[in-house]
């Protein structure tokens, strides 16, 4: 068995451009270009339908906002800085949809730090994937995802046990429909 410290250097070449203050091997303007292309939302979102737009600051910032709508819900931040010619330091920030130092999204993510973790990582994969003319893995974010659900499982389950209660409620009421029009002869 070798020692984790062996498998450091290995670790080290599979954490991407994206990942906090990681160094990616392309000059910053074209990292730059590329993170401003990214309009695909990261896979954390699931079937929720949103939308995003990327937006560039002069300090070598990408903002993607996250809509669902006309309403903005989250934003990602990457602060990009060259480190040489050709290399380019990447940081991945997940905040809430504005700057007011009151957002309850970003007091939200501040309380709950596994789903800010899973959302800065899947949007660091994302980047990664893009820098690196790859597919999404998710296997990168797999870990994190889990760290999510265990920590939020009271939250996902009461959820769920509502959503379960609004269906029986409309089985019963479709039934109710049924067996009344059925009564009236239509």
């Amino acid at each position: 068995m070798r020692p984790l410290t062996s498998l450091l250097p290995a670790l080290a070449l599979l954490a991407g451009c994206g990942g906090s203050g990681e160094v990616c091997p392309q000059p910053a303007a074209k990292v730059r270009a590329r993170m401003a292309a990214i309009d695909e939302v990261p896979v954390v979102f699931g079937s929720i339908p949103v939308t995003m737009t990327s937006s560039r600051r002069g300090d070598g910032t990408i903002v993607w906002r996250v809509s669902q709508g006309d309403r903005s819900i989250l934003r990602f931040l990457a602060h990009s800085e060259a480190v040489d010619n050709g290399s380019t330091r990447v940081r991945v920030e997940v905040t809430g949809p504005t700057d007011r130092p009151d957002d309850p999204v970003t007091q939200r993510l501040a309380d709950n730090a596994s789903v800010r973790d899973l959302y800065q990582l899947a949007m660091a994969e994302q980047i990664d994937a893009t820098l690196e003319n790859r597919e999404f893995d998710f296997s990168r974010i797999a870990a994190a995802t889990t760290r999510a659900v265990a920590a939020n499982i009271g939250e996902i389950s009461a959820n769920m046990d509502k959503v379960g209660e609004e269906s029986r409620r409309r089985g019963a009421e479709n039934i109710a429909r049924a067996y009344h029009e059925e009564a009236q002869g239509y």
